[in-house]
């Protein structure tokens, strides 16, 4: 059996999206005759925790952990900082002590703070390898740190070297938030060139990327996009929601930039003056959410419809899903996120319930929507339209017609995106 060593920062018991992909990947690795090797950090700095995944891993598959030096403390928030923390709302000195940190974060530390693991995870790793080679290395970003990990160990050793991107690289929020320099900037850039024209094979989450990166490098450029679990569905007992409400469901981390201030007003609108409607609409949000949100929410008089339930295991969030009448996505506004696909779409399209993606036509998310006849895609930014889709959807369910008949979605198994990922990893294989 062929052996892979995978990098990656997020791993069970560190909870969350970034952790599904590999985790899924390595479920079924074996199967097709690749043992997998997991190195990851001893200490890492998050915020959410699942321990449930550690039920995913295979048994006996070999997990080293590596020691990091986690600056990202000292900042005040953890991740890869594409998208920032989910605050209440801050003080003052809060926001001071973000922003410097931002500042520091995204101007000294480059290409992010994990790259503070850089050099003693090459000394580890190059020991191991000594004793135990494998045949292709696979590092998966962000933090994009972990591709220089991968890509000196490649050298090094003379191994091939698979570079996953879960996110794009250049085109994120982070180099605005944390006011990133032209010159800095410049030396992403390189890296990031270095990196797909190094690696010997380059793999992305979505279409729009795919495009992206195709557009500056020869190499092929593969997609396998996130997906969803047949057993995660399987094994997930409906959560007990109200039967005789309308029950909308958002599962994930809603942050700021997913907003759509529109919607809420629609929303509001609509429980003013449909009674029917307001006596029914419940709306359930699973994770976290940004103050900008529930800011919304409550100066648009929602409150009372919302339940907020808080980070719950991965289990029990499928639990949501299934038990949803249709399903919230919100995708950020903006041709610069056409790319942003949330994990959950994929395990949305398996519960076979309505999607309402709040995304505009041309967005990835709102593409694989309408490809798979999945639900209804809401323009964010056109509050009379979002009107007409959500009492149109209403109508369907006072009449007991609200379902869909969504087809192609199989593909996004993850059993399926595992095989082409064995497909890369076979073609680079030496």
């Amino acid at each position: 059996m062929k052996r892979v060593l995978i990098i990656v920062y997020y791993w069970p018991p560190i909870g969350g999206s970034g952790v599904q992909r590999w985790v899924k990947f390595v479920k079924h690795l074996r199967s097709f005759g690749w043992e997998p090797v997991i190195y990851t950090p001893l200490n890492p700095y998050v915020h959410e925790t699942d321990a449930t995944l550690l039920k995913e891993i295979p048994e006996g598959v070999e997990i080293i952990r590596g020691p990091v030096f986690e600056v990202s403390r000292y900042f005040g928030a953890p991740g890869s900082g594409t998208t920032g923390a989910v605050p209440s709302k801050p003080s003052v000195f809060s926001k001071l002590k973000q922003y410097a940190g931002n500042y520091v974060r995204g101007n000294f530390f480059i290409p992010d703070p994990r790259i503070l693991w850089v050099r003693p995870s090459v000394k580890l790793l190059s020991e191991y390898l000594q004793q135990k080679p494998v045949d292709v290395i696979v590092s998966s970003t962000p933090p994009h740190s972990l591709h220089l990990i991968a890509q000196q160990l490649s050298a090094r050793f003379n191994i091939p070297w698979l570079a996953d991107f879960r996110d794009p690289w250049l085109e994120v929020l982070s180099f605005h938030d944390f006011k990133t320099s032209e010159r800095v900037y410049n030396k992403h850039k390189q890296l990031f060139t270095r990196v797909i024209n190094t690696a010997d094979a380059v793999v992305v989450a979505h279409e729009s990327v795919r495009q992206n990166f195709a557009a500056q490098t020869t190499k092929p450029v593969a997609l396998i996009t996130n997906g969803y679990d047949t057993d995660d569905i399987t094994n997930s007992k409906p959560a007990q929601l109200n039967p005789d409400k309308f029950n909308l469901v958002f599962v994930g981390i809603f942050y700021n930039i997913l907003n759509s201030t529109p919607f809420w007003k629609a929303l509001s609108n609509l429980v003013k003056t449909n009674k029917a409607f307001a006596d029914k609409l419940q709306i359930t949000f699973v994770g976290k959410q940004h103050s900008d949100i529930t800011n919304d929410i409550s100066a648009f008089s929602l409150l009372p419809y919302c339940n907020f339930m808080g980070y719950l295991t991965h289990s029990e969030a499928v639990g949501y899903e299934k038990a949803a009448d249709a399903l919230l996505l919100f995708t950020p506004i903006g041709k610069e996120f056409k790319y942003v696909i949330p994990g959950k779409l994929f395990e949305y399209l398996a519960v076979k319930k309505p999607i309402l993606c709040v995304a505009a036509t041309d967005n990835d998310s709102a593409q694989i929507t309408i490809n798979t006849n999945a639900g209804y895609v809401i323009p964010p930014d056109n509050e009379t339209e979002i009107t007409a889709i959500l009492e149109k959807v209403f109508n369907l369910f006072t009449k007991g017609q609200l379902e869909v008949t969504s087809s192609g979605y199989e593909k996004y198994e993850r059993k399926n995106q595992t095989a082409q990922l064995v497909d890369e990893l076979n073609r680079i294989a030496k």
